[in-house]
């Protein structure tokens, strides 16, 4: 079945406690990965993570640890820009930013573990 649609199987895990099943393969697409999945035991992926996916992440973490760097660089000059209201104003909007990210990234973490009513965007 592998060879029929051009995936190569390179690695599994079985999770006990969490009762999953992880695997690693070589696909020419997504599509491809699915299909090697359901067709023989009809089994389908809650979530198939590309190699551009993983990369997209890995630049995004980069990304915001480089601003977070930047930030703490520049802390004590906007600190004295703004004065102690300014900045006390600064962080609690960073703060509700923050906390909008963190929110959003656990619902869609939920979505993909299946845990809401929604499917995955």
């Amino acid at each position: 079945m592998q060879g029929k649609h051009g995936v190569k199987s390179l690695e599994y895990w079985f999770d006990d406690r969490a009762g999953k099943v992880f695997c690693l393969v070589h696909a020419p697409n997504k599509e491809a990965t699915e299909v090697v999945h359901r067709e023989p035991q009809g089994l389908t992926s809650n979530q198939v993570s590309t190699l551009p996916m993983q990369a997209r992440t890995g630049v995004a973490l980069v990304l915001v640890l480089g601003v977070t760097w930047g930030m703490l660089l520049g802390a004590s000059a906007v600190h004295r820009i703004l004065g102690n209201s300014g900045a006390s104003v600064a962080i609690r909007i960073l703060a509700l930013i923050l906390a909008s990210l963190a929110v959003e990234m656990l619902v869609q973490a939920l979505r993909v573990a299946g845990l809401t009513g929604h499917a995955a965007a």
